[in-house]
């Protein structure tokens, strides 16, 4: 991957929001799934699911509008802040893909990548740039 940078951060994500976004990955085998994860004091508490409205879900996402400005909304209002954003790559790998990287609207947020037929089925990765780096997640 380009520009890959070896120091290794970490995250901490609670045990219910892994199995959550893993659970709904593999009920959706056919298309990628995409949602939101908010924190509360820099610990994660809450996924949001979000309609996949991209006109090949397969292979992309994009977030329905409607849907990502409600959780954006819901989140501000319960005094949480943007943790993560996820999707996952039902047959690709566990590396953000270049339209992941280019198309990114927050790149200061934590990338979840969900491969439900790989082991580990989820990884994390920050952007820069087109550069990325990979982020250490304890389950907890």
């Amino acid at each position: 991957m380009p520009g890959l940078w070896f120091s290794m951060i970490r995250a901490q994500l609670p045990q219910n929001i892994y199995h959550r976004v893993l659970n709904e990955a593999r009920d959706s085998p056919e298309a990628e799934i995409c949602g939101l994860i908010s924190a509360h004091q820099h610990t994660p508490v809450r996924c949001y699911s979000i309609t996949n409205a991209h006109p090949r879900p397969a292979s992309a996402f994009d977030m329905a509008a409607g849907e990502l400005v409600c959780a954006l909304r819901h989140m501000r209002e319960q005094g949480e802040q943007l943790w993560a954003i996820y999707h996952s790559h039902p047959q690709g790998p566990g590396t953000p893909s270049s339209r992941d990287i280019a198309e990114c609207g927050y790149p200061e947020t934590l990338h979840l990548v969900i491969t439900p037929h790989l082991e580990p089925p989820l990884h994390a990765w920050r952007y820069a740039g087109q550069d990325t780096m990979p982020v250490r997640l304890e389950i907890v």
